[in-house]
This record gives structure tokens, sequence and C-alpha cells, in this order.
């Protein structure tokens, strides 16, 4: 996997069953600033990206800033992962562990009952570093950003390898679904242990996160990370969003 987010940023899968809350398509902009740090004696720059989200009433699209978007299905419990430079997709089941799953499966082939019993392990000792904790709590303190009125909440997370804490904002005075939006933002993440416990939690938040604030911390790095949403618009999504392009080539992993 070429992306690996430390922490949930717009933060936050389960399935989607559909509650049709939206009722047309939106577009999502969003604005994320990552403060510059240093891990393993690196010094990283700052990084800013701009992120796109389409959705519609059952289907996301999340487009990243690195040239690679995700396009959400819930209702066939699937995801395309697209690679636009190299013209390629991945199409991966959005089951929790399956990612952990399918390394012990490829490592136990053509392998004696030795090998097998250390993939076996070396599995699930990856899928207790990659196991995530997520408690929110709400906050009775509320404020306007921009033109919407939030409400904060406190997100912390904690994996074997570091954790964090996000002072995120929401509202509901938007009226997209929360669940899918979230879904789409964060499908990579869905093959991490503990997902389907974390978005069972993230449901506490009420509406959608406008503004965040994380502070995450990892293998004795420090890292501040700002997203911000800065534009939501009802409009009719561009012909083939929700569709693996055509000419694209099927490819395994991503």
């Amino acid at each position: 996997m070429r992306k690996c987010a430390i922490i949930p940023a717009g933060l936050v899968i389960g399935l989607l069953l559909g509650s049709g809350v939206a009722r047309a398509d939106y577009y999502i902009k969003q604005a994320k600033h990552t403060d510059p740090f240093t891990v393993m004696g690196q010094t990283q720059a700052a990084k800013d990206e701009t992120n796109v989200t389409w959705l519609s009433k059952t289907m996301g699209r999340f487009d990243n800033s690195d040239g690679t978007s995700v396009i959400v299905d819930p209702g066939k419990k699937v995801m395309y992962w697209l690679n636009h430079s190299e013209k390629t997709y991945s199409e991966i089941p959005l089951e929790i562990g399956n990612i952990i799953d399918k390394m012990v499966e490829t490592a136990s082939e053509d392998a004696d009952e030795e090998e097998k019993a250390m993939a076996e392990q070396m599995g699930k000792l990856a899928g207790s570093m990659m196991q995530m904790d997520i408690k929110v709590t709400k906050t009775q303190e509320t404020k306007k950003i921009e033109k919407w009125n939030c409400r904060k909440y406190v997100i912390n997370v904690k994996m074997a390898m570091g954790g964090a804490t996000s002072e995120s904002w929401a509202t509901t005075d938007v009226k997209i679904d929360p669940e899918l939006y979230w879904v789409t933002v964060n499908a990579l993440m869905s093959q991490q242990p503990g997902f389907e416990e974390s978005f069972e939690e993230m449901k506490k938040i009420e509406g959608v996160i406008i503004y965040q604030e994380t502070t995450s911390k990892a293998m004795g790095a420090e890292v501040r990370m700002i997203d911000k949403v800065v534009d939501i618009q009802e409009k009719a999504a561009p012909a083939g969003t929700y569709s693996v392009p055509a000419g694209y080539k099927k490819v395994e992993g991503m």
C-alpha cells in the first residue's frame, strides 16, 4: 500500500447500507496542511495538499492530490483504487483484515510447516501493530467556522506504534450523509484491524467534520496536521465519476 495514514483524517467505514440523507451529488473540497517533522533522523518538509470528494446517494469518490483516486461502492462492499499516471486500478473488498489475511496466505504458499507457522505469527504481529482504538468525546463548546455552525469533539486514537489526538469541529448544517463521507475519505484504512469498531465510535460525531487539528506521535516523531473543508457544493458530478475509466488495466494490490 503506497499511502499509509497515521491517524484517521477527515476522520473516519463500516459498511454503509444507505441512509438516504443526500438527495443529489455533493462536491467537497478539503485543504490539508502537515507541519515539518523529523523521524529517524530524516526531516520532512511542510506539505500542503488539496483533496476533492464526490458523493452521490449511494457511492463516493475521493481524489487525492498525489494523482490517485478511490471509488467506494458500499452496496457491493468494494472499493476501486485508481492510479491515474499508470492508468491502472485495483478492486479491493471492503473487509476488515483482508490485506493481512492475503499477505499470510501468499507467504504460506509453497512453504513447509515451519514457514507456514512463521507466516501466521507474522500476520498476527502485523495485525496487533495496526490495531486501532478510538475514543470520541463530545463537548459543549460551539463556534462558527466560515459559514457553518460547529460543535467540538475530541478524538483520541491509540495504536501499538503511537497515537494521536484530534480537536474536531463538526456541523449538521450540511445535509450530506456523514457515514458515506467518512467511508469514502478513509476507505484505504478499512483493512486495518479494529476499523469496524472505530467506525461505530465515530458515529458519535453528529454531522460532518469541517475543521480538524491533529497531533500524532509515532516512531519518536510528533506530527501536526490540519484538515479543513473549504468548499461544499450541491451539483451534478461529471460523467464517469463513480466508475473506473475506460482503458485502465486491472492489477493486483496497490
